[in-house]
């Protein structure tokens, strides 16, 4: 790891909150801790096959929220997951060369030259932090909507994106049972697309206090793709080493939506400080990351 700091800068150490990682922390402006560790594999099975994988698990923290801060006088509110954090990456690769069935004749240039190769890359999703719209702590910042909500008692960053909502109504920003007009349905899947994070772990805190809810608390969606693609080698007659090679390559193989997570408003607003009411739209996921699937050909002579 690439030692970013100097001779009159505390040197990386193993921070309390990241034992068992290589770890750096930064003090030069917000408090930031990055902890790593990595395994790396590769193996190669006769001349046929080669595989390669790396696992990688990190942990990066700051006290500071990327772009506001959501009680500019106590910064260290804000403590919490880096907006870069990613907890787990997997890459696994792997080539295959296929044996031909004959040395010569038509059936060799027909079977022989072909390779396979592949990539599958998977990894945690990005954290992200629920918001109040606008301000219910009148502390004059210059960005509104980064103050954050309470969170109802029993309510973790597990059940809040995972099962099904119990649904619920707001008056005056409390939590009431729902009521059978307004508010979030019960029996809805989280972890949707259309419902991620349930907006009835939330409500308002008291006008002109801040909530209890953390910063980058949530984790969003996870990332996976495979890549594929398919080699063929065909000797031709031009002189010694000249070939033909055909490749089709696929991005993104079985076209896997992945999303990124909530973002902006309504997906990470909850309430509305000034109406004390629900922001429709809570949880809702709008941004993909990666691309759709993508076929792209080619025919090179080589000579």
């Amino acid at each position: 790891m690439t030692n970013v700091f100097d001779e009159h800068e505390e040197k990386p150490t193993a921070h309390k909150s990241c034992r068992g990682y290589l770890c750096a922390r930064d003090r030069r402006g917000p408090d930031k801790t990055y902890c790593n560790r990595s395994l790396p594999v590769a193996a190669r099975m006769g001349r046929l096959l080669t595989r390669a994988a790396r696992t990688k698990e990190l942990k990066a923290q700051t006290d500071y929220n990327e772009g506001a801060a959501s009680q500019p006088y106590a910064t260290k509110s804000d403590r919490g997951l880096s907006s870069l954090h990613l907890a787990h990456n997997w890459v696994v690769n792997g080539i295959w060369t296929l044996p031909s069935p004959a040395r010569s004749g038509f059936a060799s240039y027909l079977l022989g030259g072909w390779q396979f190769s592949g990539i599958y890359s998977a990894s945690s999703g990005a954290p992200f932090t629920t918001y109040v719209n606008g301000r219910n702590a009148p502390d004059l910042t210059r960005n509104a909507g980064r103050q954050h909500p309470d969170i109802v008692a029993g309510r973790n960053n597990s059940n809040i994106v995972s099962g099904t909502t119990a649904g619920c109504s707001f008056s005056g920003g409390t939590l009431v049972p729902y009521n059978g007009t307004a508010g979030v349905t019960p029996g809805q899947k989280l972890g949707t697309p259309d419902l991620y994070f349930d907006p009835c772990a939330f409500f308002l805190p008291p006008a002109g206090f801040y909530g209890n809810a953390g910063r980058n608390f949530l984790i969003g969606p996870g990332f996976s793709n495979v890549d594929f693609s398919l080699l063929k080698n065909t000797h031709v007659g031009i002189h010694e080493g000249s070939r033909l090679e055909f490749h089709a390559d696929f991005f993104n193989l079985f076209n896997r939506a992945n999303f990124g997570p909530p973002t902006g408003t309504p997906g990470t607003q909850t309430l509305n400080a000034a109406n004390r009411q629900p922001v429709a739209g809570a949880g809702l996921l709008t941004k993909v990351v990666g691309r759709e699937r993508q076929v792209q050909f080619g025919l090179k002579l080589i000579f």
